[in-house]
Parts: structure tokens; sequence; C-alpha cells
């Protein structure tokens, strides 16, 4: 028979929650509609029928954790408060829905009061056990009837590793061969991969040196570019300037030539 451990959670409690509402004991309170579940939420639950599900969950907590009472089991469904700009910080949850609740399940004869040594708080009875037990059951055979080929499958791995090591324990020489043909493609694995790894090094190596290349030719033709017009602006000038020197040359000759007359020879000055 199956158990509560062997079911999921989730499902679980909506199976307990269902059930829970044909017990006349437990029923939802005309002020749970407009309660918070603690001080640390901010609004409601949106679930019409939030408490049929907090009451399962309860039932499943004292199962598992009991003797257990209403602070412990405020702990549990505490959680931590957004305080905007602080740190958050933990607050318990509500006592007061947890304690009817507690008394609900109670009054159904699900759970009872009981001292084991130390420990005071709420159990489960037997008629609650076998409810959550005979639950689980229904669950699991459900899930069998679903997915008949889950257990197929099981059972064929289960059936393929019992031969394999039936096959490694009679014939050990054949496993070892196996090893090392596993070990031997590995090593090929690897080889490849670092033969991958350094075409791709050569790959990277020759971008790098195209990119350099383009950036020396583009710095060279820069050089030029900058060169030939100083070139051009220096040779011109100096030319113009030599041609106007000379002319300026020649007119102070021509002046100076006009201006003063030619003297004549002393000699002939005596003659006459």
């Amino acid at each position: 028979m199956a158990t509560i451990h062997n079911v999921p959670v989730n499902e679980l409690i909506i199976k307990i929650a269902e059930k829970l509402k044909e017990f006349k004991e437990v029923e939802m309170p005309e002020w749970a509609i407009f309660v918070k579940t603690g001080t640390s939420r901010e609004r409601a639950p949106d679930q019409l029928d939030w408490w049929f599900m907090r009451a399962a969950s309860v039932l499943r907590a004292v199962y598992l954790r009991g003797p257990v009472g209403v602070n412990k089991l405020r702990i549990k469904y505490g959680s931590k408060k957004n305080r905007g700009h602080k740190k958050d910080k933990f607050f318990k949850s509500s006592g007061k829905i947890l304690r009817v609740v507690l008394q609900q399940l109670e009054s159904a004869g699900l759970i009872e009061q009981k001292e084991v040594g130390t420990h005071k708080g709420r159990t489960v009875t037997n008629k609650g056990k076998s409810f959550l037990d005979k639950l689980a059951t229904s669950m699991t055979k459900q899930s069998a009837v679903r997915s008949p080929q889950s257990g197929i499958k099981k059972e064929t791995k289960t059936a393929k590793k019992e031969e394999a090591k039936e096959s490694a324990v009679s014939s050990p020489e054949s496993a070892v061969k196996e090893e090392k043909v596993e070990a031997k493609e590995e090593v090929k694995e690897e080889k490849e991969e670092k033969v991958e790894a350094k075409e791709e090094v050569k790959e990277e190596k020759e971008e790098v040196k195209e990119v350099k290349e383009e950036k020396v030719a583009v710095k060279e033709k820069a050089k030029e570019a900058k060169e030939e017009p100083k070139e051009e602006v220096k040779e011109e000038p100096k030319e113009e300037a030599k041609e106007e020197v000379k002319e300026e040359a020649k007119e102070e000759a021509k002046e100076e030539a006009v201006e003063t007359p030619v003297e004549k020879p002393a000699e002939e000055v005596k003659k006459e």
C-alpha cells in the first residue's frame, strides 16, 4: 500500500482538498474572503477555495511532523515581507486561520491532541492516516493506468542492465576490449579537437596580420598625401622669388644707366 511519500505533493494536496469539501465539519468562514494569510502578504488569496487547500496542506504537515502546534505551523507557512528599501524580514503566518483549520480537522476526526514525551500538539488519527494512504494508493493506480509504457520501459532497462552485467561477468576479456576501444576513441577525439584548435589559432593569426598590413598601407598613403602638397608649395614660391629678384635687378640697372652720364677719359679732355 502506497503512502503520501510515494506521491507528488501538489497533486496530493489538490486531491485532499477535493475530498475535504465532502466533510461537513470543514467549512470556509465568511470572513475568509477578505483575510490575508499573513502580515507578509500583500493581498488576499486569489483562489476561491483556498481554505480547503490550506486545510489539506495542514493535514499533510500534521501527518509528517506531528505532534505539531499552532506556533510551529505559523513558522512553516510564514514568509519574508518586502519592505521596500529596507531589508526583507521574516514574519509568521496568521494564527487564527491555522487554529480554526486544526479545530475543524479535529472535529472531523482526522487529527487529535496528543502528548509524545515532552512534545504536545496535534497528531493524525487512524482515520486520518487511512484517509491519506487511500488517496495515495488511488493516485498511484491512476498513474500506472495512464502510463503503462513507463513500467515496460523500466523493466526493459533493468533487463538490459542485468544482461550487460552477466555478459561482463561471463566474459571479462570482452569487457576489457570494449574499454580499450572506448579509450582509443576518446584519444582520437581529443587529438581532433586539438588539431581544430590549432587551425583556428592559425586563422586568427593570419587575420591579425592582414589587418596590420592594411593599417600600414593606410598610414603610408596618408604620409604620401601629406608630403606631396608640401613639396609643391615649397618649390613654387622659391622659383617665383628668384624671378622677381632678377627682374628687379634688371630694372635697377637700367635706371642707373639712364641717370649717370658716361664720363669721357682724361686724355681726350686735355686735347680739347
